[in-house]
This record gives C-alpha cells, sequence and structure tokens, in this order.
C-alpha cells in the first residue's frame, strides 16, 4: 500500500444530550444532528488505551519466573482542543461546565460529514477556564468514551464502517 496522509481541513464536533436521529448509524450521521461546536474545536483525537494487567508467577526449582500479560477491553477517549469561550453565553465552555460528568453523543468529522467520522456516547468533562493574560486562551479536555466508537473509515467514494 503506498504512503497517504490526511490533514484535518474540515474538521466536525458536536454533542447532543439527547438521543440524535442516526445515534446508532455513523453512515448516515452528519453534524447538524448535534449542537456543532465546529469553529472552536483546535484539535481532535480518539485514543486507545490498553488495559493490561501482569500475574508474576514465582519462579521454582525447575522453572524462572514468569511474568503473564492479560490484555484486556480497550478503553477510549476523545481528546478535544478547544479555544475557551466562557464569554459567550451558550459556548463550548459553558456547555462543558454545566454538564460535567453527563452522558452525550458525540459526532466527530475529520473530514466534514463525509468519512473518516466517529459517533458514540461519552462523559462530558469541563475543560479549563483562564490563562495567561493577552494570550489566546485555549484548553484540552479528555472525554471519556462509553464504549468502542462506530468509526467509518474510508473518504466520500469508498469506505467501511467498523
Amino acid at each position: 500500500m503506498p504512503k497517504t496522509v490526511l490533514k484535518i481541513e474540515d474538521g466536525n464536533f458536536g454533542l447532543a444530550f439527547t438521543e440524535p436521529t442516526n445515534a446508532d448509524d455513523v453512515a448516515t450521521a452528519t453534524i447538524a444532528d448535534y449542537t456543532d461546536f465546529s469553529c472552536q474545536m483546535t484539535s481532535g483525537e480518539i485514543q486507545a488505551s490498553p488495559n493490561l494487567t501482569t500475574e508474576t508467577i514465582p519462579a521454582t526449582g525447575c522453572d524462572p519466573e514468569e511474568t503473564i500479560t492479560t490484555v484486556g477491553q480497550t478503553s477510549w477517549n476523545l481528546v478535544l482542543g478547544f479555544l475557551q469561550d466562557p464569554h459567550v453565553a451558550a459556548g463550548l465552555s459553558r456547555v462543558l461546565f454545566e454538564h460535567d460528568t453527563e452522558l452525550a453523543w458525540f459526532f466527530f468529522g475529520m473530514d466534514g460529514d463525509d468519512p473518516p467520522k466517529a459517533i458514540g456516547q461519552l462523559r462530558v468533562v469541563a475543560g479549563t477556564i483562564g490563562g495567561s493574560m493577552r494570550t489566546t486562551l485555549q484548553a484540552t479536555t479528555t472525554l471519556p468514551l462509553e464504549a468502542k466508537p462506530s468509526i467509518e473509515f474510508g473518504d466520500d467514494t469508498t469506505s467501511a464502517v467498523v
């Protein structure tokens, strides 16, 4: 397979606190079903965290000590970078603060409504408010996903939902 490069030129991020119309079908989901915070987003990424446990079997007269690693279900987070907007009454900073710990549905697109894009449920976590003087205030927050997200890989001509 040849080298390919993806740049996020038309990123989307949205939240919904009631189940959106296409909450279970990433292929037909669009940002229109969510409150759109795309213009505040500076970065977004779905991060996988492996859940590993290790068990140490002590050495015996016949065998050396052995460590066995067990892989559990992966945990997922949506890490969102955004421009702080506490000066906007209905802005992302307020929504994250007001709905801290609540369950919400999300839409994350890397090419507008076209693939690649992801949907799922997450726990809202408030972001940073404030910072250094005379600078553009930015923040990053990690939003834990409730389960493995539904992702449509590919582009607007060829895609696959996983």
